[in-house]
């Protein structure tokens, strides 16, 4: 089979054009700022979604160039078989010829003569089956080129795709943790909130009774006002990194 580059200009075979190849996922995410759980999941899902539109056009493609190749070889082999008939009846004539010219017999010679032109005309035909033979082989190894190279970006591509899928899977996880975490503060923020709430509401209630002088007594049940500042403080950076 030969390897120079295929005669497009009978027009049988279009290559589809190359699509875009996938960019390393490792790449796009180096070349980006920190996001948070909820925007990584978003670029995620839009990369996705790019991902399999591409896919989709590449198994539209490869099997369109499946459908190439296919034909491709029915036409190869019909040219073969072609070719072996047109074979096959030059050795025939050929035959006849040399019985007739060993028989001797002087009313032959026209009959001979007729024979060479039918043979003559068989042989050109099988030289021009040949060509078209060499042709076709050409188109088909190049068929088959582009085909392995569609099948080449197709599993590319899928990687990518089971890539993001993975990514995208442990970005909700952390956003679930994250959630948690904050539904968490807050309760703990509405808990200490509560205390305090109490606690002032109790100490002006002593603050008000006649006489009385002594200092309040000890509420251990309340928190610090420190642990409310680190509650709140954990509420707003959870709050941040979920925007």
């Amino acid at each position: 089979m030969s390897s120079h580059h295929p005669d497009h200009s009978d027009g049988d075979r279009s290559p589809p054009p190359s699509p875009r190849s996938v960019r390393s996922t490792a790449s796009r995410r180096s070349a980006r700022a920190p996001r948070s759980p909820a925007g990584e999941i978003a670029r995620l899902e839009q990369e996705l979604r790019r991902t399999q539109a591409t896919r989709a056009t590449l198994f539209r493609d490869r099997d369109r160039q499946n459908d190439i190749v296919n034909r491709l070889n029915t036409e190869l082999q019909d040219l073969e078989r072609h070719r072996w008939g047109q074979e096959d009846e030059i050795r025939r004539l050929r035959t006849v010829i040399d019985d007739l010219q060993q028989a001797s017999n002087g009313g032959s010679a026209r009959r001979i003569q007729d024979l060479r032109l039918v043979a003559d005309r068989q042989a050109a035909e099988l030289n021009e089956l040949n060509r078209r033979l060499a042709r076709t082989e050409q188109r088909l190894l190049s068929a088959e080129e582009d085909r392995d190279r569609l099948d080449r970006e197709l599993d590319h591509s899928v990687e990518e795709a089971v890539q993001l899928r993975s990514q995208l899977d442990d970005q909700s996880h952390e956003l679930q943790w994250t959630q948690d975490e904050l539904a968490t503060s807050i309760h703990s923020l509405d808990r200490v909130t509560t205390a305090l709430r109490d606690a002032e509401a109790e100490l002006d209630r002593e603050r008000g009774t006649p006489g009385g002088s002594a200092p309040p007594a000890p509420t251990p049940s309340v928190p610090a006002p420190a642990a409310s500042g680190s509650t709140s403080t954990s509420v707003t950076r959870l709050s941040d990194e979920l925007r």
